[in-house]
């Protein structure tokens, strides 16, 4: 099936394509030992907090995942990718239901 990569490649792109204004937080990877590598998301602050930032720290807050934001906006982002793109982890696959959680 040909995606939007295949139709660029061949200059067959769309006049014009749509990216995220701010990181994907989903679009980290896992560390290992409960540890996230989160994209900065670079979200609207208050009081000098990223609410972003804050609100999934927040909802982490009762498990036993810590988040490490890792900067990728030049790197990554502004190439229409996030932390998971540009990377490879070797880790073994879990014995968990996790689609039951």
């Amino acid at each position: 099936m040909e995606d939007l990569r295949d139709r660029m490649r061949t200059g067959r792109a769309p006049a014009t394509v749509f990216v995220a204004h701010t990181a994907g937080i989903p679009n980290g990877i896992s560390l290992g030992g409960g540890v996230f590598g989160a994209p900065d998301p670079h979200g609207p602050r208050v009081a000098g907090v990223d609410l972003f930032k804050h609100r999934t720290e927040q909802a982490l807050r009762s498990t036993p995942v810590t988040v490490t934001w890792v900067e990728d906006w030049d790197f990554l982002h502004k190439g229409a990718g996030e932390v998971h793109c540009g990377t490879n982890a070797f880790r073994e696959p879990t014995r968990a239901d996790w689609w039951r959680a």
